[in-house]
């Protein structure tokens, strides 16, 4: 039988405790073992793992007021509003944050998917100040929702947390790849005997040409983030902005002129036929028979190319400092004849092969869970019957 849903408030759910921050002229309150949680550390999956910033055991004493254990839901309630995740260690949050320490009578995962489920709640909180978007504290407790009993709030839990299970082991599995390709280049660095330039092993795309297809797929700048691609929407294929020109294709390289820090970049390892891409990106493209487009991409995430590019870029006036391929390519890198990277090449090659298809495999989860979560969240979805 169906169960009941009723109407609470978020304060109803558990106490909301808004962060603080240590002082940041204390040194002794900074750099220890506890996370200080801030908006960018509620970005990346459901579950908060690791912190940029960390504070002391004092540091933590000096807001005691404001612990939040293991198990709690923290939401960015000041500028973009409504970036949740669950804490998985006593910790800190800065201010910009409210954390749900969820009750007994409700599950904390169940809360963290409805509280992901209140996006569209949340905009109508965003742009009311002139400077920042703001959810207090009162307003972010009164909010109302709905949920089921206990039982249910599991079952709807646990369905959703083994689609967001299997994207974190993939994200966990594509980590481990990356520090081992660069392992593995490192070691192949350390035997070349001479030097070459980004230039000498790759072209400056500029293909402007055409497609001929009725709908294709965009890409900008912003859209990649250290070799992740989205899946880009159809849109038609007239009225484009003047920036969306450059044709690329499988085994290219888009890297961002702008603000090289952001690592804007990838290695396109998809059929590309649709897609244009912004004239912000460089399409940059491997002379096979001097290195591999995967040898090629692991030269560019070296920290000493990034280091260069970026210095040459911000040497630049202007709000938005932009590089270029000549910029790139003249920097100079260890290198060796093609025959001696065969072995590295193929397992780099095959590394990405595997990251590529595990991002993929993650962003086809990732639609499936947000297509369920709201027709779970509203109780469309009856899992009342259902053994999970």
């Amino acid at each position: 039988m169906k169960c009941e849903w009723k109407t609470v408030n978020i304060g109803d759910l558990g106490a909301v405790v808004t962060g603080k921050t240590p002082s940041t002229k204390k040194t002794a309150y900074w750099n220890g073992s506890v996370h200080f949680v801030t908006p960018k550390d509620l970005q990346e999956s459901k579950h908060i793992l690791h912190t940029e910033r960390t504070i002391t055991s004092d540091g933590l004493e000096a807001v005691r007021g404001c612990i939040i254990p293991a198990g709690a839901v923290c939401v960015s309630c000041i500028g973009n509003i409504g970036y949740t995740s669950i804490t998985t260690k006593k910790c800190i949050t800065n201010q910009q944050i409210n954390s749900i320490i969820v009750n007994q009578n409700n599950d904390a995962d169940f809360v963290y998917y409805l509280v992901k489920n209140l996006r569209p709640v949340f905009k109508n909180y965003e742009g009311q100040s002139t400077t920042l978007s703001i959810l207090n504290k009162t307003q972010f407790s009164k909010i109302t929702v709905c949920v089921p009993e206990l039982s249910i709030q599991k079952k709807i839990a646990r369905l959703l947390s083994s689609l967001d299970d299997k994207i974190e082991l993939n994200n966990a599995i594509n980590h481990n790849l990356q520090q081992q390709a660069a392992s593995i280049f490192a070691q192949w660095l350390n035997t070349c005997a001479g030097y070459s330039t980004i230039g000498d092993m790759s072209h400056n795309i500029l293909d402007y040409s055409p497609i001929a297809s009725e709908q294709i797929r965009l890409l900008n700048s912003s859209d990649i983030t250290e070799g992740v691609f989205p899946v880009a929407p159809l849109v038609p294929n007239k009225n484009l902005k003047g920036h969306f020109k450059k044709r690329f294709k499988f085994g290219d390289i888009l890297y961002s002129e702008i603000r090289p820090r952001n690592h804007h970049y990838g290695l396109v390892l998809f059929d590309a036929s649709n897609y244009i891409a912004s004239t912000r990106l460089m399409v940059i493209r491997a002379i096979e028979d001097k290195v591999s487009p995967a040898m090629l991409y692991q030269y560019l995430l070296l920290p000493e190319v990034e280091a260069e590019f970026t210095a040459k870029t911000e040497s630049r006036s202007g709000t938005f400092p932009q590089g270029n391929y000549a910029d790139m390519a003249s920097i100079q890198v260890p290198y060796s004849p093609t025959v001696s990277q065969t072995m590295v090449a193929e397992t780099l090659s095959q590394i990405r092969y595997t990251i590529a298809r595990n991002q993929f495999e993650s962003q086809r989860l990732v639609e499936l869970r947000d297509a369920l979560l709201p027709k779970l969240m509203s109780g469309e979805i009856d899992v009342s019957a259902i053994e999970i």
